[in-house]
């Protein structure tokens, strides 16, 4: 077994193989951290600084609910010892309605390889799942008209139309 890639020598291959271990894998999750990630670095995430313990535990969570997920990499950048990508991660949340978290990283490399500091944006919202996994998470989409969300109807009756995700979320928490 090869060991995973250190940020530094390929970014986009550490945020699949980081995510691979926190999300799926079975080594404990402070390990896991540390394998990438300098332990006393610097994380913000919307302007709010994130220490150790609250990325554990949001680690954890993620991971507790055993979801499968989706990796999307848009676009990688590293210069030097600095590094920009932009990500989604989508998770299916319901049939074919989906939580997609938009994610735009930047971070600085330490001397090992690991990531000592970022600085990240992210937002999520629900979408849309489009037939074969066309625009799998374009909260904007809606379904093709006379697409059908519930099962098929007992002969004779009309069936449902299908509804905007974000209503049937809203309605469905209630």
């Amino acid at each position: 077994m090869t060991h995973p890639p250190t940020a530094a020598e390929d970014f986009a291959g550490y945020l699949r193989a980081y995510h691979a271990d926190a999300f799926d894998g079975t080594d404990p999750i402070d390990e896991v951290w540390s394998r990438y990630h300098l332990p006393d670095g610097h994380h913000q995430v919307n302007g709010r600084d994130l220490d150790r313990k609250k990325i554990l535990d949001g680690i954890r969570s993620r991971r507790s609910l055993g979801a499968p997920y989706e990796l999307y990499i848009h676009e990688v950048i590293v210069e030097g010892r600095t590094a920009a990508a932009r990500y989604t991660i989508g998770t299916t949340m319901l049939w074919k309605v989906q939580s997609a978290t938009h994610v735009t990283l930047f971070a600085e490399l330490a001397e090992d390889g690991r990531v000592a500091s970022t600085t990240g944006f992210s937002s999520s919202r629900p979408g849309w799942s489009g037939p074969g996994g066309e625009d799998p998470f374009d909260a904007a989409a809606r379904p093709a008209p006379g697409t059908v969300i519930a099962p098929p109807p007992a002969a004779g009756a009309e069936p449902t139309p299908a509804q905007d995700p974000a209503h049937y979320l809203r309605a469905y928490y209630t």
